[in-house]
């Protein structure tokens, strides 16, 4: 399995302590024993389950390009645009093991970089790679205690929406993350939800679909009640993901069906 990444972002005089890492990561539920954690140079590790972890003290800062456009969109951290220029390095984060669940991979990547933040001294937030997200140490430490032990969506993956057009009243939404959690990136481009409920629907399907697997197939509908029907297409993405997403077909809203059937 592929490595579960996350970065956390760090000002000048950052360091994390040892002791009071492994102290932090035998909190969560889980764990059973004390982590012990190893140092190399500038690595830490320690073991989990079938996973190993791996923490990089990397001295120089995260490529700020890379950064500025989730820092224009990244709800968790408002003030990113504002804080970033105080990054003076990061540490990377990393989960590699023989262990086969992508969604148990990043519950341990995000207790681990909780664990991380907890008990470091200059840690400024955390960019999510698989969402191309920013997320500020406070609401990261929050939603991974808040969450866990379950899967931990809103840090995990990105729901953007918007209106298409000022006149016709239509949205479009699209999701970053679900992917590397081994299901369809969701997209529609015809929505007739408000931008907020679009974001919702989103975030919901999506957790259906980490709760129950990829039972939803092309050319089944959904909708919130028996009169709503959502067309799911499988198909390329115009908003460019790689691969086949769901698009989610809202030309066929209003007739009557369960919330997912077959079309």
């Amino acid at each position: 399995m592929s490595p579960a990444i996350a970065f956390v972002l760090l000002e000048q005089g950052a360091k994390v302590s040892r002791s009071g890492l492994a102290e932090h990561f035998a909190t969560w539920d889980g764990v059973d024993a004390p982590t012990e954690v190893e140092k190399e140079d500038r690595v830490l590790t320690f073991s989990h389950g079938p996973w190993l972890v791996a923490i990089a003290l990397m001295p120089a800062p995260y490529p700020p390009d890379e950064l500025a456009g989730p820092a224009q969109t990244s709800w968790l951290w408002p003030t990113a645009a504002e804080d970033l220029p105080r990054q003076a390095g990061h540490m990377i984060i990393t989960v590699i093991g023989e262990g086969d669940d992508p969604i148990e991979q990043r519950k341990l990547l995000t207790m681990a970089t909780a664990s991380v933040l907890a008990s470091g001294r200059g840690c400024l937030g955390v960019y999510w790679g698989d969402a191309t997200m920013l997320i500020a140490k406070k609401s990261f430490c929050e939603m991974a205690a808040h969450f866990l032990p379950d899967a931990v969506l809103p840090l995990w993956c990105d729901f953007r929406a918007g209106p298409v057009d000022g006149d016709s009243g239509l949205t479009y939404g699209f999701s970053v993350g679900l992917e590397p959690l081994g299901h369809r990136e969701i997209v529609t481009k015809n929505s007739t939800d408000s931008v907020g409920d679009l974001r919702i629907r989103m975030m919901d399907l999506a957790t259906y679909l980490l709760n129950n697997g990829p039972v939803i197939e092309d050319g089944h509908t959904l909708g919130h009640d028996a009169q709503e029907k959502i067309t799911a297409r499988f198909s390329e993405s115009p908003f460019g993901h790689e691969g086949e997403v769901m698009h989610l077909d809202y030309s066929s809203k209003k007739t009557k069906r369960r919330w997912f059937g077959r079309g």
